[in-house]
This record gives structure tokens, C-alpha cells and sequence, in this order.
């Protein structure tokens, strides 16, 4: 019998499905999720059993404990709220803004325990991507001021504060398959991992590997879809071999040494490191999607295939995977690639769990919706 574990894996796998709305199985019919993404993977953060995401303009928490789904905000379109992250295992911090993902939003904490909220500070310009440190005192965002501006990633926080430019934007939409925004802190909080691929800049380099200073812990290079390792010492990335190269491939970069490892990964999107940090789990991102696993630690290791029609893994456990069900894309293939920046599949509106023991996919339940604030 599926527990509660099963049923929050469920609703993150559907919310990190890459796409701009994603219907969640047990809502109405008229009622959707909405995941906006700016290029990459929305943010469905979790803590302790909960998972927080943003629907609709405000901040939605599922609890294991209660097994209901309930809002931690309320004002609907008159404020907008997006980005939650966990601050800890009792905090959840968000932007909030006047319009949809508007400039210069307030970045405010909710304290689960008492309900209080409070406004921590304005972040300025276009808040693309943040995280908070493992300990909850230092705060990176990477922003940009205007369209025609440099991106900045700015650390703040106990201790000095630091602000590094990157470069202007030229200016595209994201494709699917291939783009992300991220910005994520080591396991030990002594590196940044930054990753935008969906904006056209004046330089080639989309992946930084960064000290906590900001300056580069590693040269930076071109790739996306860029993961830590559980220690923090190590990167999996589709990226170049070598900073000064444009040959995209699969690897492993030692950051102290520099030194990389080939991974033997002929196509994957929207990675995810296992508990235990052993297997990275994907899928190919192809016109009807696979979900593979690959084992980091043995050299020469290839994909195992566990999975067709189905994207985005989550680990429940270091032996089970939650995945976002997909379908064909219904339109024409025109409409669906969109110039290339969509796909031939969306999410179905299900979440499976697959047993990697087993080889089993079993159909997750939905998500409770028994004393929601909304129908």
C-alpha cells in the first residue's frame, strides 16, 4: 500500500515537470496548477515530509502529517505570490509581487509553527532563481535590473555581502529539453552551483562554479541541467570537457581538481541524485519520453532503462523513483514544438512510482484535497 512518502513524491514529480502548467490529478476540472517556468525547473521544494509550490498566484503547503493540502497565502491576482523554498524544516520563505513574476518583489517568511509572517526584504529587479544556504543565514539570488541589464548574483546574509555581474541578455525563451536556471549551495555551504541556459548573453558561458565570495571556484564553462554530488565535491553536468570547448557531454567535474569523468549518457534532462548520492536518475527528453538511471560511482557504467511516457524523477528512497506521466502533445507538431522551444509530449496528469528492486510502476494517488482552502 503506497504511504504518505509516496503521495508528496507525487505531487513534486508533477510540479518539476518542466512545463508551464501542470494538471494534477484529484484537483476539479477547472482547476489547474500552475507552474510558470523562466526556462528551467520550477521550484517544488521539500522539507520534512511537505512540499510548498505556488498555484495561481499563492503559496500552497502538503502535509504528510494532516494528508491535506492547504494555503499558506490567499490574496490571489491582488498579490502574486511565487518561489517558495524552505528556509528550514518550520520556515518557508516566497517573492510577492504586484503583477505576475513582477521586478522588485519582497521576499517574505512564513513560520509554520505560529503562522506569523513578515517581510525579510525587496529583491531588486527580476528575480530569476535563489537558495538558501544549508543552514538558513546566507541568501543568494540571481537577478537581472531590466531586459537590457547584466545579470547579477548577489550573496547576502551573515557576513559581508558580495555581487558579481555576468553578462547582458540578448534575449530568448527557454527550450524544454535543454534549459534550466538554477542556482543551488553545496551540501556544506562553501560553493554556489549557477546554471542559466534560457537567455541569450553576450558570453558563452552558462555554468559557474562558484566560492561563496562569488569569484570562480572552477573556470567557467558551457552546460546545463548541472546537479552537486550528496559531498559537494563533485558536479554532474551536460557541459563542455573543457572551459575553453563547446563539445556538450555528459561528465562528472572534480572541483578541487578539475578533472572530469565521462558519463556514459547519450541524452537526459531534469537529473536527480539519489538519497544515498549512488544513481542519477533522468529522462531522455525524447518525443516520448524514458526514464533511465545510471550508477555514478562504477566507471564505464551505462543508462538503465526503467521507463517509457514519463518525465521529471523524484527519489523516494535510494530504490524508488516518483515520476510526472506524459502523453502526446495533442496539436499539430508545429504548435507543439513551437519554434523548438516545446516538446512532443505534456504531463498526463498522473504520477507513477517505480520500484528499481522490482522493475514495477505502480499508479501514485492523488493528491488530497479534503479541507482545502478552494474547491
Amino acid at each position: 500500500m503506497l504511504g504518505r512518502r509516496e503521495v508528496v513524491a507525487a505531487a513534486v514529480a508533477a510540479l518539476m515537470a518542466g512545463l508551464a502548467v501542470v494538471v494534477l490529478a484529484g484537483l476539479g476540472d477547472a482547476e489547474v496548477v500552475e507552474v510558470r517556468v523562466q526556462g528551467g525547473l520550477p521550484a517544488a521544494p521539500v522539507e520534512a515530509g511537505q512540499v510548498v509550490w505556488a498555484e495561481k498566484g499563492d503559496i500552497w503547503i502538503y502535509d504528510t502529517e494532516s494528508d491535506k493540502r492547504r494555503a499558506l497565502t490567499t490574496d490571489g491576482a491582488a498579490r502574486y505570490d511565487f518561489k517558495p523554498h524552505f528556509r528550514n524544516q518550520s520556515r518557508v520563505t516566497y517573492l510577492t509581487s504586484g503583477e505576475a513574476f513582477g521586478p522588485d518583489p519582497a521576499l517574505v517568511e512564513i513560520d509554520l509553527i505560529s503562522g506569523q509572517r513578515r517581510t525579510l526584504q525587496h529583491l531588486p529587479g527580476f528575480i530569476r532563481a535563489y537558495d538558501w544556504n544549508p543552514d538558513g543565514i546566507r541568501l543568494a539570488y540571481y537577478n537581472v535590473l531590466s531586459y537590457d541589464a547584466k545579470t547579477e548574483l548577489h550573496i547576502t546574509g551573515a557576513g559581508p555581502s558580495h555581487l558579481r555581474r555576468f553578462a547582458a541578455i540578448k534575449g530568448r525563451g527557454g527550450f524544454i529539453n535543454y534549459d534550466e536556471t538554477r542556482i543551488e549551495w553545496a551540501s556544506d555551504g562553501r560553493r554556489l552551483l549557477l546554471s542559466d541556459t534560457a537567455l541569450d548573453t553576450s558570453q558563452d558561458e552558462t555554468l559557474y562554479i562558484l566560492d561563496v565570495d562569488g569569484s570562480d571556484a572552477a573556470a567557467p564553462r558551457v552546460g546545463s541541467w548541472a546537479r552537486w554530488s550528496a559531498d559537494g565535491r563533485a558536479v554532474y553536468c551536460h557541459c563542455a570537457t573543457t572551459p575553453a570547448q563547446n563539445d556538450w557531454r555528459w561528465q562528472a567535474i572534480d572541483v578541487a581538481g578539475g578533472l572530469s569523468r565521462p558519463l556514459l549518457i547519450p541524452a537526459a534532462a531534469r537529473p536527480s541524485l539519489s538519497p544515498d548520492g549512488r544513481l542519477l536518475a533522468f529522462d531522455d527528453g525524447a518525443d516520448t519520453p524514458s526514464i533511465f538511471v545510471i550508477d555514478l560511482a562504477g566507471t564505464g557504467a551505462q543508462p538503465r532503462f526503467l521507463a517509457r511516457a514519463a518525465i521529471a524523477p523524484l527519489w523516494l528512497d535510494p530504490s524508488r523513483l516518483a515520476v510526472t506521466d506524459t502523453r502526446p502533445c495533442p496539436d499539430s507538431e508545429d504548435d507543439c514544438l513551437a519554434g523548438g522551444h516545446g516538446s512532443m509530449f505534456e504531463p498526463a496528469g498522473t504520477a507513477s512510482a517505480l520500484d528499481l528492486r522490482t522493475g514495477r510502476r505502480t499508479p501514485l494517488p492523488p493528491i488530497p484535497t479534503d479541507g482545502a482552502d478552494t474547491p
